[in-house]
């Protein structure tokens, strides 16, 4: 588990305080930080993302339970500061069932209005319903058929052929943005910064 320690820059690397808020190159360079690693410099933005950014950011899923976590995740992050939603991880594994979306697609609306009163969650009706709107769309995908579905089309944007081939699935709450993050949370899409210990 990184250490507190861990997640500020060392003296003589660049940071986001070393540089102008307004210059976009802050976000171009890996970090050096204080156990001597290089990061990706979102990655310090709290203690779950960097944690997130160490142990899962990137990684390829196996099981389907994986993929499902990652596509929760960014659908409950839209919009939020970061680690909004990692933030929340253990009670969202309780309450999802860590994410076996065979189990969610079977949560009905009084189901939801409970998740509702859930305070370790993220409190929005919109986006919990397209947890489960989404889990009742991929219940029977493998890893095989999250790969290609998510995969490029040739000739097309990546992210906006995933988004809308989402959509035909009837995924909702699924835009570019969110699609974009899901893409590189699953390795689908470089992740990380050349320089970053993660590449």
């Amino acid at each position: 588990m990184p250490t507190a320690e861990a997640a500020h820059c060392s003296s003589d690397a660049p940071s986001c305080t070393d540089r102008p808020r307004a210059d976009p190159s802050v976000l171009l360079s890996p970090v050096l930080c204080a156990d001597g690693r290089l990061r990706c410099p979102w990655a310090l933005s709290t203690p779950d993302v960097l944690d997130d950014h160490d142990t899962s950011w990137g990684i390829r899923p196996q099981l389907r339970s994986e993929w499902f976590r990652a596509l929760s995740l960014e659908i409950l992050q839209a919009g939020l500061a970061p680690g909004a939603s990692v933030s929340r991880l253990p009670a969202l594994e309780e309450v999802f069932s860590c994410f076996d979306p065979r189990i969610v697609a079977g949560l009905d609306d009084d189901a939801v209005d409970e998740l509702l009163l859930d305070r370790r969650l993220i409190r929005n009706r919109a986006k919990l319903t397209a947890v489960v709107v989404a889990a009742r769309a991929v219940r029977s995908w493998s890893g095989e058929d999250w790969q290609r579905e998510l995969e490029p089309a040739e000739g097309t944007d990546h992210v906006q052929a995933v988004a809308g081939r989402l959509r035909e699935h009837g995924l909702v709450h699924a835009g570019p943005g969110t699609i974009a993050r899901l893409l590189a949370r699953t390795g689908m899409t470089p992740g990380h910064l050349d320089g970053c210990f993660r590449c």
